[in-house]
């Protein structure tokens, strides 16, 4: 299995130097989708996992030309992302235990693997995509959500396939066995799909991104991607986190209303709830057992006479808000820059649980010890320019702006609610992607082209 992994994980690092455009986004897409993030070839390596297919597609793009002063100006975003970069080299320089060296390295790393991949998705969506053959201008189908979405079905059928073996053979094979598994625990929880990924949080935010992503951001739709969109959907309830489950389901309703209006789009909802209860009976007990108890925890997180999740394993908000005010504690001795990279990890964990910190489930968590409040300013102002952007163009790509929008918040409310873990390799592409999109749209439509939706 671990030779496959490799193999697979090669492949995809070739197939992106190799391609531009959307084609290289989506191998990169596919490639994190399908393979887990720890493959080590060079031990203790920064260039491994997936800072490899960064690296590769940053030299990709150098190949192609296509990481120029041109593209980069045109980004509406640009001035935000310096702000963030700035940060992230300054608590680098200002961190005592490395040298200035090390740590603008240390900041340049971090801004790469979280905001600066905004631009591999801004870069990868040209103007000559925005047509199609006959010259027609498109402003809805995307290449590559409809082509990665029949790929998709080969992780989450493995996912169901892990679920009921409780057990999965990918982790195994990179060392994490049963990292997932609550031997003891007889909820839903007790077993936590992950696919390929390390994460069962990132994985449950990756399969409701590109399910939300196909399902509206793409034209007509064979069997197989309504079947694949349907595996999609199981698998964000089947990774058994409520951070990527909530926000899934507001924004699965939003576009509901959206698409459909009030009236249409509450009674498709209606029509869907009660469908299911009609067929509850005829279902197997280990599914309707599996449906009650993720809508019990749901509403044991989100009604006030919830318990904030603690009938069930896992961390409760209680358990959030110890895990931020502990660090809290830690912000108030370097409030500004924060204690530096890892120190969390480095310092105060040193690989084991901390009585109040205990997995760090929250990014507030690392913005109190390790990176401070400049970093926290710069991110606020990098998603509300985002927000601002998407609202202020939605009349150029209304699909694409309030998938832009839902995105925002969503990860927003990840942020603040699980383990990010490498969740910025799977959303910040595709929000530069998405960000062209809407940029593109509006140049085309300013310039005299009709938009034909």
């Amino acid at each position: 299995m671990y030779a496959l992994l490799v193999t697979l994980y090669l492949f995809f690092v070739f197939m992106i130097i190799k391609h531009k455009g959307e084609k290289r986004l989506f191998y990169f897409m596919l490639g994190l989708f399908m393979v887990p993030g720890n493959i080590n070839l060079i031990y203790n390596s920064m260039f491994m996992g997936y800072m490899l297919y960064a690296s590769s597609f940053i030299l990709s793009m150098i190949a192609h030309k296509e990481l120029n002063a041109r593209n980069i100006a045109n980004c509406p975003l640009r001035k935000q992302l310096v702000i963030v970069l700035i940060s992230c080299l300054l608590i680098g320089v200002l961190d005592d235990r490395v040298g200035p060296a090390t740590g603008v390295w240390r900041g340049v790393q971090y801004f790469l693997k979280t905001f600066g991949l905004f631009i591999f998705g801004w870069v990868s969506l040209r103007e000559q995509d925005m047509f199609n053959k006959s010259g027609e201008f498109i402003a809805k189908d995307s290449y590559v959500f409809s082509r990665i979405l029949p790929f998709t079905l080969i992780i989450t059928v493995f996912g169901l396939f892990t679920a009921m073996i409780k057990s999965n053979p990918i982790l195994d094979a990179v060392g994490l066995e049963d990292r997932f598994f609550f031997e003891y625990d007889d909820s839903y929880r007790s077993f936590r799909v992950t696919g390929a990924n390390i994460s069962s949080s990132v994985y449950g935010l990756s399969c409701a991104l590109i399910f939300l992503l196909s399902m509206f951001l793409t034209g007509k739709k064979s069997k197989i991607a309504y079947i694949a969109l349907g595996f999609l959907f199981i698998n964000v309830f089947l990774s058994a986190t409520r951070a990527a489950m909530i926000p899934f389901i507001i924004a699965l309703v939003f576009f509901l209303v959206r698409r459909k209006g009030i009236a249409r789009g509450g009674l498709y909802i209606f029509i869907a709830v009660a469908s299911f209860f009609i067929l509850t009976p005829f279902l197997p007990n280990s599914v309707t057992n599996f449906s009650s108890q993720v809508v019990e925890s749901i509403a044991d997180v989100v009604l006030p006479s919830g318990t904030g999740g603690e009938k069930f394993v896992g961390s409760s908000v209680d358990a959030r808000e110890m895990q931020i005010a502990a660090s809290m504690k830690y912000l108030e001795e370097k409030p500004f820059f924060g204690h530096g990279y890892n120190y969390a990890n480095e310092v105060i964990m040193q690989g084991e649980k901390h009585s109040e910190l205990l997995g760090m489930e929250s990014y507030l968590c690392f913005i109190g010890i390790d990176l401070g409040l400049v970093y926290a300013l710069a991110l606020i102002i990098f998603f509300v320019s985002c927000l601002l952007y998407f609202i202020r163009n939605k009349r150029y790509a209304p699909d694409y702006a309030d998938m832009g929008t839902v995105m925002v918040c969503m990860y927003i409310l990840f942020l603040i609610y699980a383990w990010v873990g490498n969740a910025w390799f799977f959303f910040m592409p595709v929000l530069g992607y998405i960000a062209k999109k809407v940029y593109l749209s509006r140049e085309i439509a300013l310039n005299g082209t009709q938009i034909r939706r």
